[in-house]
């Protein structure tokens, strides 16, 4: 796989990975008005995001 392409999934992944975070995050801190909860849910959302961009990107390496 081209070197440039590789970066530029790379960078998608992130960008995914941010969003889905964030959306998480602030949906969780609008349920329960708690902070700490909102970071732990949206960290792990982002988490599992690049997991599964990971997994992906496997598959066809």
């Amino acid at each position: 796989m081209n070197p440039a392409l590789m970066a530029l999934w790379a960078v998608i992944a992130l960008l995914f990975a941010l969003i889905f975070g964030g959306a998480a995050a602030a949906l969780s801190w609008l349920d329960s008005r708690r902070v700490p909860r909102a970071l732990l849910v949206g960290g792990s959302t982002a988490g599992a995001t690049l997991a599964l961009a990971v997994a992906v990107a496997a598959l066809f390496i």
